[in-house]
């Protein structure tokens, strides 16, 4: 398997963590938007290998990322990298 040097990058962490926390606090339309751009192409790639029309896949890779964020179940996931984030500040 290979192995890459990634480096993590500390201000695109936190601007993340952002938009989640407007997101799920204030359901703010700029913010969904941005953070759905930031996985646009991911999303593009990962559509090609679902079996339907590729306009289809992408919405339902894009909603399935919304209903993670808008969750309530998902608070304690997204509070554990919130904590973790802040310790390694």
């Amino acid at each position: 398997m290979e192995t890459k040097n990634v480096k993590r990058n500390e201000n695109e962490d936190e601007y993340i963590l952002e938009l989640i926390q407007k997101i799920k606090e204030k359901h703010d339309q700029e913010s969904i938007n941005a953070f759905l751009n930031l996985f646009e192409a991911d999303m593009l790639f990962l559509s090609s290998y679902i079996r339907m029309p590729k306009e289809d896949a992408l919405q339902s890779l894009k909603l399935g990322m919304i209903e993670l964020l808008m969750d309530a179940q998902s608070d304690l996931y997204f509070s554990h990298i919130t904590k973790r984030s802040a310790k390694t500040c």
